[in-house]
C-alpha cells in the first residue's frame, strides 16, 4: 500500500517521476514475456499508466535534456501553472522563490526547468553538507547575486535554516504532517525579513493530495482541542473541553474505507 501511494503523490508532481520506472518494468516484462512488474515491485500496479501516455513523450535523445523533449513542463497540470507562475515572477519582479519538496526527482525537474529558462538557481537537500549549505544560504540572502529559485527538500529544510532572501515559497507537495509544511513556511516567513511574503501551497484537486491535505486539516483540528483540554486542565475549566470519540487514540489511524478513499479519484 505504501509504495502505491507514493507513486499517486508523485504522479501528482509529474508524470515523469513514475514513468522512466514503469516503463522499465514494462519493457523488462515484455521481453519475458509477462505482462509487467512483480506484486513486490515499487511500480506494481503501474503498468497501465505507461499506455496513457503518447509514445516518446520524454525520450528525446538530446544530451543536456534529462531524456524530456520538448514541452514535458505541460503534461503536468501542477507543473504548468507553476512554470507559468515562475516565467511572471522573473518577468515582473524582483522577488525570489523558494520551491519545496517532499521527493528529490521534483527538485530534478525544476532544476532542469530553470537551467532550459536561464533562471538561476541553488539546491539544498539531503546530500548538501554543512559547508555548503552556509555557502548556498548566504549566496542566495545576499542581494547582490542574481538569484531566483532556492530548490528545498523538505527532509532537509529543517529549524534553523534562514532564507529571508526570498520572499515568495511555493509547498509544491503536502506532507502527511501539517508540522513539516509549517516548518518549510517558516523559513521565509521570519525575523530579518523586510518584505511582504507570500506562501503557495499547490493542489491536485480530487486525488490523493487533497485528501492528504484534508488529514492536516483534521489533525490540526485535534491538536486544538487537546491543547484547549490542557489549558482548562490548568484553569480548572473543563467544559466541552474534552475531545470527542476517542480522536486522540485514532487521529494516526486509517479505517479500510478511509484507506480505500484514498485510491478514489474525484474530478468534480
Amino acid at each position: 500500500v505504501l509504495p502505491a501511494i507514493s507513486n499517486l503523490k508523485k504522479l501528482c508532481n509529474h508524470p515523469k517521476l513514475i514513468y522512466d520506472a514503469v516503463h522499465s518494468v514494462v519493457v523488462q516484462g515484455a521481453r519475458k514475456g509477462k505482462g509487467g512488474g512483480k506484486s513486490g515491485d515499487s511500480t506494481a500496479g503501474f503498468e497501465g499508466v505507461a499506455a496513457l501516455f503518447p509514445p516518446c513523450l520524454f525520450d528525446d535523445g538530446r544530451p543536456g535534456r534529462g531524456g524530456c523533449a520538448p514541452g514535458w513542463e505541460t503534461t503536468s497540470g501542477k507543473f504548468a501553472v507553476a512554470t507559468r507562475m515562475l516565467a511572471l515572477l522573473w518577468a515582473e519582479t524582483q522577488d525570489r522563490i523558494v520551491i519545496v519538496s517532499n521527493y528529490t526527482q521534483t527538485l530534478d525537474l525544476f532544476g532542469q526547468l530553470c537551467r532550459e529558462r536561464g533562471w538561476p538557481f541553488l539546491r539544498l537537500d539531503g546530500s548538501t553538507s554543512i559547508e555548503k549549505r552556509e555557502k548556498l544560504v548566504q549566496a542566495f540572502c545576499d542581494p547582490s547575486q542574481n538569484q531566483f529559485v532556492f530548490l528545498l527538500s523538505s527532509k532537509a529544510g529543517g529549524c534553523g535554516l534562514n532564507l529571508v532572501g526570498g520572499n515568495r515559497l511555493l509547498l509544491y507537495d503536502c506532507d502527511w504532517n501539517p508540522a513539516v509544511d509549517k516548518q518549510a513556511a517558516a523559513r521565509v516567513w521570519r525575523d530579518g525579513q523586510q518584505k511582504r511574503v507570500f506562501v503557495y501551497r499547490f493542489l491536485a484537486t480530487g486525488t490523493i493530495e487533497e485528501k492528504v491535505f484534508q488529514r492536516q486539516i483534521s489533525k490540526e483540528g485535534l491538536q486544538a482541542l487537546v491543547a484547549n483540554a490542557n489549558e482548562a486542565q490548568v484553569t480548572g475549566d473543563t467544559t466541552d473541553s474534552k475531545p470527542k470519540g476517542g480522536a486522540g487514540r485514532s487521529s494516526n489511524l486509517m479505517s479500510q474505507e478511509e484507506l480505500r478513499e484514498l485510491f478514489s479519484l474525484h474530478p468534480d
